[in-house]
């Protein structure tokens, strides 16, 4: 149990600003969904659409986001409460990590290089000239192969391939396809996480590079020569094919695809399904197959 006074110190310590109404003293036992609220528990609201997922039980303790109205026994208001509720689960909820420095089954080549805090999971291979920064943290069956340089407090997840080959073939004289031989890495920045199942290939010639803090999604393919800016966000089944680049702070949904050789300027959205076929200029939203300014040039209020 622990009570909503030492929540609220704890956001004292990040320096959240935040408005307090209820009593500090009142213990809170768990955490729930406004969907499956349980009565003691510390829940949050982002919008007022999410009203219509209340089971009707009082609630507790709530995170609330300003702007939206809704009674409580305890209510924090704050400018985002996507972000203080889940930095207070961080902060009184999340279990200590349970991967080993080497997990079992793990195979790691000569000329692999692991820096300090580096941990990982069963049966993963890393085999070629691989640097892992310190901190970094990569999950079960994990595959990196040939050249890669990853970054500081990473994190790859089960399943992830990085370093292959990526899909390239010229034609002979007999229109029988024949491989182009790849010869470049791929480039990770810091505090990137990529998802279970993920696959990024390594460049023909120059490398394949991934900035720092992109995120990526289970399911994400980055094709050989990509270059991704800081930043940015890739939703499951995005696909970003060969020498296509996406500009910092942008965003692909859910089977969003750009085109290979496409450029997507900074801070753009590329909406699910859609397909950039041409470049994208910066601050622009792609949907449906067809682009509109933004009007605040900021997607990041729409999510």
């Amino acid at each position: 149990m622990i009570t909503i006074r030492e929540i609220l110190g704890a956001l004292d310590e990040k320096g959240c600003v935040y408005e307090f109404k209820g009593n500090r003293d009142t213990g809170i036992d768990r955490f729930s969904s406004l969907r499956q609220y349980r009565k003691g528990s510390l829940t949050w609201i982002k919008s007022s659409k999410n009203l219509r997922e209340w089971n009707g039980t009082d609630i507790t303790c709530l995170v609330l986001q300003k702007g939206v109205d809704f009674p409580a026994e305890n209510t924090i208001l704050v400018e985002n409460a996507k972000e203080v509720f889940f930095y207070i689960l961080k902060t009184f909820w999340k279990k200590p990590g349970v991967l080993s420095e080497i997990g079992k089954g793990t195979i790691i080549g000569k000329d692999v290089i692991l820096e300090k805090g580096v941990s990982m999971g069963y049966h993963c291979t890393l085999d070629g000239r691989i640097r892992i920064g310190e901190g970094t943290v990569i999950e079960n069956h994990v595959t990196l192969v040939n050249d890669i340089t990853i970054g500081r407090d990473c994190v790859i997840h089960s399943g992830a391939v990085i370093g292959t080959d990526g899909f390239g073939y010229v034609f002979d004289e007999n229109k029988v396809p024949v491989k182009v031989e790849h010869f470049g890495g791929v480039t990770i920045g810091d505090r990137v996480e990529i998802g279970a199942n993920s696959c990024i290939d390594r460049g023909t010639i120059d490398d394949t590079a991934i900035g720092n803090d992109v995120k990526i999604d289970n399911l994400v393919h980055i094709a050989h020569n990509c270059q991704v800016g800081e930043g940015v966000l890739l939703v499951a089944g995005a696909v970003l094919c060969g020498s296509s680049a996406v500009g910092s702070c942008s965003y692909v949904a859910p089977g969003g695809i750009v085109k290979e050789q496409i450029r997507v300027g900074e801070n753009s959205f590329i909406g699910m399904g859609a397909h950039a076929n041409t470049d994208v200029e910066a601050n622009t939203m792609l949907y449906e197959r067809t682009t509109k300014r933004l009007k605040n040039k900021d997607y990041h209020v729409l999510l």
